[in-house]
């Protein structure tokens, strides 16, 4: 039986260090068998070798499709070490198409000793950082969500739709426990607050020694955002996530899944993204957070009661103001 753990975030939780300093790490020294992702499509240091299957999670799929997405699986898969698989997509509700996405990745991994692994932030604070996160690669083209108050208001107005229980932290793990029979957390703030705690639950996880994954991680902090006064800006838009909307704008994504069909023409695509993404077309936009009573609107919404996270020492989580 192969050994799987499945790390899906959620964004903004050191997602990035830990793919580039410690999964692409290990693996390159034999500790692991990592199977991605790490870096983006637009850089020379892409690795995702199950980005095949991941990319495909999201309909439905039928017997015959599931099962040729097991083959692929188990042919990048190595018995007698652990596989480790790391993509925050995975976490995402924005698209509303993350129940279809669990309960296929539950039935393509059925066999394998699997661990979902999930990494979770105070809840007000992921909020603001997951929103700067997605404001590029989506809500910046939607005119109820393209600021952060705009945003705000809609999940006060409608706190049950589907497109934000990545924010619920209660529903989120409740979609998870329904489908994974092991799944793992680990404190984002423990990385400030008690990075023993941190690093000894992740050397377990990974059968690695804690002071080893703590001089990796610690090794260069990546995909941080800058902060002013009140604010934080999110990235700048550049011409490859320009050519992302056109294409994606497409039914079923067709062009882009036709270039990745052909080898020369999924090189020339590869070559285009690592170009264009050294070219800005729309400047950082700085968010500002929110304060006054749509704040404390929010916070009766998302903090969680002292129940919720049994897991956890009810002094920590009051410590990292997870809790109403």
């Amino acid at each position: 039986m192969f050994k799987l753990l499945v790390h899906i975030g959620l964004p903004k939780t050191a997602t990035t260090t830990l793919q580039v300093n410690v999964f692409k790490r290990l693996h390159e020294q034999g500790d692991i068998n990592f199977l991605g992702r790490s870096s983006t499509l637009a850089e020379d240091s892409y690795f995702n070798p199950a980005e095949g299957i991941i990319s495909q999670l999201s309909k439905k799929k039928n017997n015959a499709e599931i099962e040729a997405l097991r083959c692929h699986l188990f042919s990048i898969m190595r018995p007698g070490l652990l596989n480790v698989l790391s993509e925050e997509a995975i976490s995402l509700t924005h698209k509303e198409d993350h129940v279809v996405r669990f309960e296929n990745l539950a039935t393509v991994f059925s066999g394998c000793d699997l661990t979902i692994l999930l990494a979770v932030r105070n809840p007000m604070d992921f909020l603001f950082s997951y929103y700067v996160e997605m404001h590029r690669w989506h809500y910046r083209l939607i005119e109820d969500s393209n600021d952060f108050s705009k945003f705000a208001n809609r999940i006060i107005n409608d706190p049950e739709k589907n497109e934000f229980d990545i924010l619920f932290m209660e529903r989120f793990l409740s979609c998870l426990k329904s489908n994974f029979e092991s799944v793992e957390i680990i404190l984002f703030e423990d990385l400030k607050n008690d990075p023993d705690s941190y690093f000894t639950k992740l050397s377990e996880l990974l059968c690695v020694d804690a002071e080893d994954l703590s001089n990796m991680f610690l090794e260069k902090p990546l995909n941080t955002r800058v902060f002013h006064n009140r604010g934080k800006y999110s990235e700048a838009v550049t011409l490859d996530q320009k050519i992302s909307d056109a294409t994606g704008a497409l039914p079923g994504n067709m062009v882009l899944n036709y270039l990745k069909q052909i080898k020369l023409l999924k090189f020339i695509y590869k070559w285009i993204l690592l170009n264009t993404a050294k070219v800005g077309v729309l400047k950082p936009v700085e968010h500002f957070e929110l304060v006054g009573e749509k704040n404390m609107e929010l916070e009766k919404l998302l903090l969680l009661k002292a129940d919720d996270l049994k897991m956890f020492d009810e002094r920590k989580l009051r410590a990292y103001k997870y809790l109403k």
